[in-house]
């Protein structure tokens, strides 16, 4: 499938980005697959390819026209692996050629225009394979990754079989969901959730009040740092009795309790968070590959005195609505609103919090 139409929502927030500012990877999506056997390289290409084929957004280019961005999904796109050999490296120098070679993969910087919006490198041993992912957030989100490795095993699995593929039909492709969802908004469809955003969103503080310990750049850097620390195991089970008591689910509690912390570190009682949806209602959407994820905004009022059951219980309330009404672009209520726009921090929401499922916590 080919064609073009206008950008998504998220399309053009992300290619704006690319443009003021060279973000270096920041905006990429890596992922690692290893096999414990030696897959044939010539498969694996030919698999990945078959993948950006069967998936227009992979190929797809971007071009502005008349002040309007457009996404144009391209035919002739070629696809390369790249093999890289470690050698006879092995223990710590061969973590850290991996370490790099990772690194390298990860900050790929993709050309917005090309139309080729994946990179694969392959680490291969005679007894394992490494397959190093990387696709550019423009394309795709983190559920499309799953997508991507599901179709990609079912491809291999074929060529090296020499049979057809296991399931030829065709999945909803990218850019007829972003023309839908332009038809929704422009059609009226969406009109009782816009108008929810615009009065739940009201007067809202444009950046949040948090201290920092360095002078904010004028021009957003995108380094950071990652902290890491695991909660003992009484503290977890306390806190799953905490949820269960006030009967809502570990991301509530979590933002509750984070909300708290940002209201004192802020000294703010009007607490904004944005959260990710994966936004997959429709059942079409489950086998896209596509940036349909959206950032949900979830407002909370910390107030003095406030029990933590009472504000467990607001929190709530405001999730379920934000769930109800996830289906609106983050960056259609950006225009919408109109706040003011600075280079130095994301408009509306600089805060995100999510919630991934591990060691047999309950989220829902």
């Amino acid at each position: 499938p080919t064609g073009t139409a206008p950008a998504s929502f998220a399309q053009k927030q992300l290619w704006y980005i690319e443009q003021v500012a060279p973000t270096h990877g920041s905006y990429n999506i890596f992922d690692a697959r290893r096999f414990d056997r030696a897959l044939d390289l010539d498969a694996v290409e030919r698999a990945v390819a078959a993948v950006i084929e069967r998936h227009g957004a992979l190929r797809t280019m971007f071009e502005l026209k008349d002040d309007e961005l457009f996404q144009t999904v391209r035919e002739d796109v070629a696809f390369r692996l790249g093999v890289l050999d470690a050698g006879a490296l092995d223990g710590d120098a061969r973590k850290a050629w991996m370490d790099q070679a990772t690194r390298a993969c990860a900050s790929h910087a993709f050309d917005l225009s090309s139309g080729l919006l994946l990179r694969m490198d392959a680490v291969a041993r005679p007894q394992e394979t490494v397959l190093l992912l990387c696709i550019h957030h423009i394309a795709a989100d983190g559920w499309s990754i799953d997508v991507f490795w599901r179709d990609f095993e079912s491809e291999y699995a074929a060529i090296v079989e020499g049979a057809s593929r296991r399931s030829a039909a065709d999945p909803l492709q990218y850019i007829d969901y972003a023309v839908w969802q332009r038809r929704q908004l422009d059609g009226g469809a969406w009109d009782a959730s816009v108008g929810y955003w615009k009065t739940r969103l009201q007067g809202m503080p444009e950046l949040h009040g948090l201290p920092t310990d360095h002078p904010r750049p004028e021009l957003q850097s995108f380094e950071g740092e990652t902290y890491a620390w695991r909660l003992p195991e009484s503290l977890r089970s306390r806190i799953v009795a905490l949820g269960a008591r006030g009967n809502v689910s570990m991301f509530m509690l979590i933002h509750a309790a984070f909300s708290v912390l940002l209201a004192r570190r802020a000294g703010s009682e009007d607490v904004v968070v944005g959260t990710p949806a994966a936004n997959r209602d429709r059942a079409d959407t489950s086998d896209a590959i596509g940036f349909l994820a959206n950032v949900v905004m979830l407002r909370t009022r910390v107030a003095p005195g406030m029990s933590f059951l009472s504000l467990l219980e607001a929190v709530k309330t405001a999730v379920m609505e934000a769930q109800e009404h996830q289906e609106i672009p983050f960056q259609y209520l950006v225009e919408a609103l109109n706040p003011a726009r600075s280079t130095a921090y994301n408009p509306l929401v600089q805060i995100l919090l999510t919630v991934q499922q591990d060691a047999g916590i309950p989220l829902a």
